[in-house]
């Protein structure tokens, strides 16, 4: 075999005078954005052309018409070890005492390996030198020659990234432990409360926010970990090795400090944003005599009792975030809200919280509210009536109280609804249990910037709030719906309720973008077909009958990229040519122990690139003929299935063009009322009742 080497800008030229005419392997290895160009790759030959890069653009660029992209991945356990023992074969000794050490630290990352096993080939003690990188890997990387080849990968995507708020994004994700999944949503709004996200133009600062987390994902500086059903990306975390070299240049600079492991020497007034992670009282204690500049406190694990004191000295807090904090309870709540907190954007808090005090009316400038991982069921009217709050998440309820003194207060807030609704800035409920007694629903009616909405039902709504509900729906619907700008996002868990809903709501001819419904129907809705702007759309748990959907024009809506149907069967529904038509990905959950899925027409869903079959009963290929989806790249089916089956999907992704990779998902838990059903994504099962851990991703996102 022949072996050439040319640079990439002589490509075009040598394309046409040698290798167009032969039968050639051609590897343009480590090609970067800037550096490449389409037209170097011919547009008719017989050779084999692999393309290495760890821009997603150009890895698009290559795949466009005809190409394949394979995603590579870290090294597991056994490989890593493998790697280190063929390294470090002098040392064989002493390196099963570290081994294990060594090989967290890096993550799976092969340069990471290599180079720290360099560094060990260099010392007397591989004990006493392995403990020292495992616990100062980026400063070692900053300094040390062994890593010299390492460092210049980090600082050339860290150099590579477009902007400096760009770069201060990546640097500000160091906050989170190694490993931690981050929310991507959660991130974003982080971001933006910090100033590291600001409008450009028409966009505003989450989407900025949400442009620079894109571009992160698109060099592979950061890991996607839960991906959702409809391909958004919902989680990520940093490569291991990534993060503590960031950490370490953030610790230098004074941008990020950890609390709980600074010595006497370290002045943490110096920092501009902070953490703990399962800190001592002590150390904290005695930082909290110091009067402290941070923009941003995030606490992990313990230690919420003695940070009560530090968030009392950080008068200039903007972030504050506490969900992972599995100790800060009401009472600490409580104390904080009395603090010189009135800077304070972004606040979200976990577990041991149950219950919000009415002084929360004091955080005049919140912008976000988190209350996911809270036990908070009843809110205040006070966080309604916060002046910049445009983000609001939870599951709680806001309804009339039964005191003489409630009922006063009560009724003064629905005398002044419109004037309350109006005021607010919020653009996210996310979500609310409304029954009876609450009051939500009129105060909503009166809400014009609602762009994500999502309500649980709680036994009988009241015919009242029915009529207050669609008065808002309707609202949201239709305000500025001929700008059609942005995502507009609407969730209903109705149960029985729903369609009584829906047939009020009728032909509304609004603007959604996402709309999730969840509840017993006994027809179709036209309130579904008649929105413009439709993206995504889920059913679950509707009753629906295959013939119901195949007859609903639910094919005819022409932006539709994703459906989920979440049924017990789906007997009669036929997907015709030309339904659907630019559909990418559909997942199908049929709950039958005898599922029948749907008659797909050849030449139907010429667009679609996912496919989720997750029914425990699927028997061999359910009359999905895959090979008519030519632009098919992944499949995924319940773990649970016969190894019979799985097995023959597998034959058949190896004979589709694409090759789509197989994927696996397990059935967690039990679907709570008013929630669908959760999956987490495993590794190929071995037997159908032997799965490995995997990471949570929500059917519904």
């Amino acid at each position: 075999m022949e072996v050439v080497y040319v640079h990439i800008r002589m490509c075009v030229g040598w394309w046409e005078g040698w290798a167009s005419g032969e039968r050639s392997l051609v590897v343009f290895d480590d090609i970067e954005e800037q550096q490449w160009d389409p037209s170097i790759l011919p547009k008719n030959t017989s050779s084999r052309i692999i393309v290495t890069t760890t821009s997603q653009l150009v890895a698009n660029y290559c795949s466009y018409d005809g190409g394949y992209i394979h995603n590579t991945s870290t090294l597991d356990k056994k490989h890593s070890d493998d790697l280190l023992k063929a390294l470090l074969t002098g040392h064989s000794r002493d390196l099963e005492q570290v081994l294990a050490s060594i090989v967290n630290t890096c993550d799976g990352h092969p340069l990471s390996l290599v180079s720290v096993a360099n560094f060990l080939r260099r010392v007397n003690s591989l004990t006493e030198s392995s403990e020292d990188i495992c616990h100062r890997l980026g400063s070692q990387v900053e300094k040390a020659p062994a890593f010299q080849e390492l460092r210049e990968v980090l600082m050339s995507n860290y150099g590579n990234l477009s902007d400096h708020l760009v770069k201060t994004c990546l640097l500000y994700m160091s906050v989170f432990p190694k490993g931690f999944e981050i929310r991507r949503n959660s991130l974003a709004r982080r971001w933006v409360a910090e100033g590291y996200a600001q409008s450009v133009d028409k966009f505003t600062d989450e989407t900025v926010a949400h442009q620079n987390f894109k571009k992160l994902l698109d060099q592979n500086i950061i890991e996607p970990m839960g991906a959702c059903d409809n391909a958004r990306v919902k989680t990520c975390r940093t490569h291991a090795v990534m993060r503590e070299f960031m950490l370490h240049r953030s610790l230098c600079d004074h941008f990020i400090g950890s609390l709980d492991t600074m010595s006497e020497s370290d002045d943490p007034s110096a920092f501009r944003h902070l953490f703990i992670q399962n800190c001592t009282n002590i150390n904290i204690l005695r930082l909290a005599k110091k009067k402290l500049r941070a923009r941003s406190l995030t606490i992990f694990g313990s230690g919420g009792g003695a940070a009560v004191s530090c968030i009392a000295e950080c008068e200039l807090l903007q972030v504050l975030d506490l969900k992972e904090c599995n100790d800060f309870d009401d009472n600490l709540v409580k104390g904080i809200m009395k603090d010189n907190l009135s800077r304070l954007k972004y606040l979200s808090l976990g577990s041991a919280t149950t219950k919000l005090p009415k002084a929360i009316e004091n955080l005049h400038c919140l912008h976000t509210l988190e209350l996911n991982k809270t036990n908070v069921v009843a809110l205040p009217i006070e966080v309604i009536k916060l002046p910049h709050l445009v983000h609001l998440f939870g599951k709680v309820k806001l309804r009339k109280k039964r005191s003489i003194h409630a009922v006063q207060v009560i009724d003064d807030i629905i005398s002044n609804k419109k004037s309350i609704g109006q005021k607010s800035k919020l653009q996210t409920l996310s979500g609310f249990i409304i029954d009876k007694d609450s009051i939500i629903p009129q105060l909503m009616v009166h809400m014009r910037g609602l762009r994500k909405v999502k309500i649980w039902c709680d036994y009988s709504t009241g015919e009242g709030n029915t009529i207050h509900l669609k008065e808002a729906i309707e609202n949201m619907v239709m305000y500025e719906m001929d700008t059609g700008v942005g995502v507009r996002s609407l969730s209903l868990y109705l149960g029985n309720a729903l369609e009584n809903l829906l047939g009020l709501l009728g032909e509304t001819n609004g603007f959604l973008t996402t709309l999730k419904l969840h509840g017993r129907l006994s027809r179709f809705p036209k309130f579904v077909t008649s929105l413009t702007g439709i993206k995504e759309l889920c059913l679950s748990s509707t009753n629906l009958t295959g013939s119901d959907l195949s007859g609903s024009g639910l094919g005819e809506l022409p932006c539709l990229l994703y459906l989920k149907l979440v049924e017990y069967n789906l007997v009669g529904f036929v997907i015709k040519k030309g339904d659907y038509p630019v559909l990418q990905r559909l997942c199908l959950v049929v709950e039958s122990p005898t599922p029948v899925l749907p008659t797909i027409e050849e030449e139907a869903l010429p667009e679609l690139v996912s496919l989720h079959l997750l029914c425990v009963r699927l028997g061999d290929l359910a009359g999905i003929n895959i090979r008519n989806h030519t632009n098919l790249q992944e499949v995924a089916l319940d773990s649970a299935i016969s190894m019979e089956t799985i097995i023959t999907w597998e034959n058949e992704a190896r004979k589709h063009p694409k090759r789509p990779k197989v994927l696996f998902f397990k059935r967690v838990g039990t679907p709570s009322t008013g929630c669908t059903v959760k999956y987490t994504a495993t590794e190929r099962p071995k037997t159908p009742e032997s799965t490995g851990p995997g990471e949570s991703m929500e059917i519904d996102n």
